[in-house]
């Protein structure tokens, strides 16, 4: 049986091994919480998107339409193709505004295409949308630290880790 987590976060390339060290971190702490169920993939099953695994009940509908376009999003994403995958979030933000985890696709591929302020914005959005998310805290603090800005990156990725362990 497949971990529920893996249907709630998409896996994207990481651009470093800091990246890489805090996803397996953030991946640990989830499996570590019991979200492994057939509730979460049910759900998952019927098109909804858990935004923050540890709350089982928080889920958002997406349009079919939307989630069409995530798919392909992620997929590029994951494929290094940054360009395209912001192409189609920005179809799926156009259809789904109000869906966290496009904001926070579209964050990713900022960062990773070296436009930082833009990637914030984006992470600032997907956070006013779910506070709960503790991927879009810690990725924020991330960027704030390539900005310069350490304080406020260190209170985001402390926020990141306290609402992964669910403190």
């Amino acid at each position: 049986m497949p971990y529920a987590s893996d249907l709630w976060i998409p896996s994207l390339p990481c651009i470093d091994d800091n990246h890489r060290c805090a996803a397996n971190f953030y991946y640990q702490i989830i499996e570590r919480r019991g979200c492994q169920g057939r509730r979460g993939i049910a759900l998952a099953e019927r098109g909804y998107i858990m935004h923050n695994p540890i709350e089982l009940p928080r889920v958002v509908e997406i349009s079919p339409e939307g989630a069409y376009f995530y798919k392909l999003a992620t997929d590029a994403a994951n494929k290094g193709d940054n360009p395209r995958a912001l192409e189609h979030i920005k179809k799926v933000i156009a259809t789904d505004p109000k869906y966290a985890l496009a904001w926070h696709i579209k964050g990713n591929c900022l960062d990773e295409i070296g436009q930082c302020e833009d990637a914030l914005k984006c992470y600032q959005t997907a956070i006013r949308l779910d506070p709960y998310n503790s991927e879009s805290w810690f990725n924020k603090g991330v960027i704030l630290k390539k900005l310069g800005r350490k304080k406020q990156a260190e209170s985001c990725i402390k926020k990141a880790v306290t609402i992964a362990l669910g403190e």
